[in-house]
């Protein structure tokens, strides 16, 4: 009977059953037990509307809202301080972070420097291939001249010994010339002891001409 009056006041009223609050995180067993005696003092009350049950529902309603904010509160505290405790944790992981980006940051600039710097060595190195280059083409020119040199040269000597063998051919006709010139002297004095010895025969014979023509008269 009791179960029938106390489900057609909840019907004829309205109960909402007892749950525990999202922000509430601890639901102990003090809290459960208050809440189970308010539950049975408000069924009391419904069912015998006397100022006595009505007074002790409310003490009941007052004892859990007494707990549950103190809950709250220690709930609310310890949810300050595993925030806080997370807050430095995540600080710390924060300023690791921050000293891992510094450490990078600080391995990028050395890297940014060792690339300028080899940069710089490639700029180098490019500069001195380019001088290297322009060596190479001066001494290129300066080869070019000295064949070029050489080649007059070269030409020169061929006139040299043109020369040489034109001078060597007309010491030759020389030389051919005197021999000639030798053997024609060397005829004339010939012919002129012939011509001598003629004359000497032609005096003899004038004379023997001569003695003969005396002898003749005589």
């Amino acid at each position: 009977m009791k179960d029938a009056n106390t489900k057609a006041a909840e019907e004829s009223i309205g109960y909402k059953k007892w749950k525990p609050r999202k922000w509430l995180r601890t639901w102990n067993g003090e809290i459960q037990q208050e809440t189970e005696e308010t539950t049975a003092s408000y069924r009391k009350y419904l069912q015998n509307k006397t100022v006595e049950y009505y007074t002790e529902y409310k003490r009941h309603r007052a004892t859990v809202r007494k707990i549950t904010r103190r809950q709250r509160r220690e709930d609310w505290d310890k949810s300050v301080k595993t925030l806080e405790r997370d807050i430095t944790g995540t600080q710390r992981d924060i300023t690791g972070t921050q000293r891992d980006i510094t450490g990078t940051q600080r391995g990028i600039t050395g890297t940014q420097r060792g690339i300028t710097g080899t940069q710089r060595d490639i700029t180098g190195t490019q500069r001195d291939i380019t001088r290297t280059q322009r060596d190479i083409t001066r001494t290129q020119r300066d080869i070019t001249r000295t064949q070029r040199d050489i080649t007059g040269t070269q030409r020169d000597i061929i006139g040299t010994q043109r020369g040489i063998t034109g001078t060597q051919r007309g010491i030759t006709g020389t030389q051919i010339d005197n021999r000639n010139t030798k053997r024609h002297n060397m005829n004339t004095k010939r012919h002129n002891r012939n011509t001598n010895r003629h004359n000497r025969n032609t005096k003899r014979h004038n004379r023997n001409t001569k003695r003969h023509n005396r002898n003749t008269k005589t």
